[in-house]
């Protein structure tokens, strides 16, 4: 089986980012805040730590609701080649959950959730190639899911269906650059969005370049990816959005050319809104 992990899109000559190699992380905190009307606020604090070849190498998330607060630890554990093998949660020193995954060659050929707390949550997906498209099945369901790659391994299509019935198509679009400028969702939760970048190298592309397949073979049919590519995997920084709803800009900090802080909030209609805030640390 022909391996589809992304190769390296984009280099000096192509997207003029000089210091791309040069952004290597000490640290990254992502928190999110979402205030929820007769709830409150339910706030997820994540702080990421990084390998000594700048990839992310575990994560501890607080999440605080109805001011009561759990603690977990991610530990990204990796293969000899450096591919992520599993990542294995754990509160209060015991395991919660388990995630595997499975090669055939260099590409995922299943990935394994196995939750301690409750099989209920458990699933396992099998991957099958044919060229750029990957079809992906979920043992106990009936949902298929298929991912579309472009010439350069990227996603351009994630499209569901129950049966022969498609129920959920988001199509992505990309810049010359390689930045992720558009998400189209159609069938549910229907809905279009535009993302705007700097022209200033985003640390986290290469820091997270090792997960951008299973950042969208392991996500549910019915999440969004293109908000996860603007952020992860595109390489100039994320600093707008455009929706339906409205337009976000972000604020954002820079310290000699390279980010170091990115704060915005969401304003979801309802009273849900969402706040998300990011902190930046380099080792050089």
């Amino acid at each position: 089986t022909e391996s589809l992990n992304r190769d390296v899109i984009n280099d000096e000559d192509e997207n003029n980012n000089s210091n791309m190699d040069s952004l290597a992380l000490s640290a990254y905190s992502y928190d999110i805040t979402t205030a929820v009307p007769f709830i409150g606020a339910i706030r997820a604090d994540s702080d990421f730590t990084f390998n000594n070849i700048n990839k992310a190498s575990s994560a501890l998330i607080v999440t605080t609701i109805l001011e009561q607060s759990t603690t977990e630890t991610l530990i990204f554990s990796r293969n000899s080649d450096n591919t992520i093998k599993s990542v294995i949660s754990t509160s209060s020193g015991a395991v919660t959950n388990v995630t595997t995954i499975i090669y055939d060659g260099s590409a995922v050929a299943q990935i394994i959730y196995d939750s301690i707390e409750d099989d209920e949550d458990d699933y396992t997906y099998d991957f099958v190639y044919s060229g750029n498209v990957i079809t992906r099945t979920e043992e106990g369901s009936p949902i298929i899911t298929v991912f579309t790659l472009n010439a350069a391994k990227q996603l351009i299509k994630k499209e569901s269906f129950e049966g022969t019935n498609s129920i959920k198509t988001e199509v992505i679009d990309y810049d010359g650059l390689g930045n992720c400028i558009s998400s189209i969702i159609t069938g549910e939760d229907a809905t279009s969005l535009i993302f705007e970048f700097d022209s200033n190298d985003n640390p986290l592309y290469s820091a997270f370049d090792d997960q951008y397949e299973l950042s969208f073979l392991n996500t549910d049919y019915s999440d969004i990816v293109g908000g996860t590519f603007a952020q992860f995997s595109s390489p100039n920084n994320w600093i707008g959005l455009i929706a339906p709803e409205g337009m976000v800009e972000f604020n954002v900090d820079y310290e000699a050319d390279r980010i170091i802080s990115r704060n915005a909030t969401y304003d979801l209609g309802d009273g849900v809104s969402i706040q998300q805030s990011e902190t930046f640390n380099f080792i050089n």
